[in-house]
């Protein structure tokens, strides 16, 4: 635990410090599990709900949107540390380096969701459906890709709770988007089958991840996080996914290409990032994230 200063003897730790990580670490612990029981919810529903092709939409499309998981969490990984240690001693620092995180995290997935979503048959069909198959399925993919968005959001504001010492509202949180999640698939897989499990796994990042997330990370580290800065960037999405869909280049590859180009350009001319801040979002994508920098 980062945030925390423990007493060390010569003979090891202290009963009272073993005792203290112990009860930080334990909800944490049980969160972890939760999200593993949350990730294979649907799948298993699915499996026992509906049929097997249900389930190879939504397993097929989860593998594609399933990277964006993984970088957020690479960029928060990253970013805890800093966050534990300004947190209380240089506030400034602290909310800009969570907020260029948040912008680099939201930057980075915001481009795979235009690309997911104006490429979505073609990826179905190179996980070997057919194209009536590749159709089903895509819009499966695009309904995750929505719920990926919002996950980012969470991923990122997350650890300033755990960083601020109440992992307690992390576990609620968690359980709570595991009751509303299980709900949302019983009622309707039977009908929707996996865009309904799709839907529900949106609703539940949406509902009792991202908002609740926020409202309490703000509330209780008094972050005032740039909101405007990733509206634009969805923004800049939306409209490029529409130019795709106007022009007939949906579910195509080239569609992606020219959604993510798209996505950059009218990012730029909205200016939600520029070109030195775009040069820097990839220098921290591959150095790692620096808090002072245009300090």
């Amino acid at each position: 635990m980062g945030r925390r200063e423990h007493t060390w003897d010569s003979f090891g730790a202290r009963v009272s410090d073993i005792r203290k990580l112990f009860r930080e670490a334990l909800p944490l612990g049980f969160s972890g599990l939760l999200v593993a029981i949350y990730d294979s919810m649907a799948v298993i529903m699915l499996s026992k709900i509906a049929d097997f092709r249900s389930v190879a939409y939504f397993s097929s499309s989860l593998r594609v949107v399933f990277p964006m998981v993984i970088i957020v969490q690479s960029i928060g990984n990253t970013v805890y540390p800093l966050l534990s240690f300004y947190w209380k001693k240089e506030i400034d620092h602290f909310t800009k380096t969570q907020q260029r995180a948040l912008e680099l995290s939201f930057f980075v997935v915001t481009g795979m969701f235009c690309v997911l979503n104006a490429s979505a048959e073609f990826l179905m069909r190179i996980m070997g459906m057919e194209v009536t198959e590749a159709a089903q399925a895509a819009s499966v993919l695009r309904f995750l890709a929505c719920g990926m968005l919002a996950r980012t959001v969470t991923a990122i504001m997350a650890p300033t709770i755990i960083v601020a010492g109440k992992q307690n509202n992390i576990l609620w949180l968690v359980t709570m988007g595991v009751t509303l999640n299980a709900i949302s698939l019983f009622l309707l897989i039977p009908k929707y089958g996996a865009k309904g499990a799709a839907i529900g796994y949106m609703m539940s990042e949406l509902v009792v991840g991202m908002v609740p997330t926020i409202w309490i990370s703000q509330h209780l580290t008094g972050l005032r996080m740039q909101w405007g800065i990733l509206m634009r960037m969805l923004l800049a999405s939306t409209v490029a996914l529409w130019a795709c869909y106007l022009i007939g280049l949906m579910g195509t590859l080239l569609g992606g290409l020219i959604a993510i180009i798209l996505y950059l350009v009218i990012a730029i001319a909205l200016r939600a990032i520029s070109i030195k801040k775009l040069r820097q979002f990839i220098k921290e994508a591959i150095e790692g994230i620096d808090p002072l920098v245009n300090r």
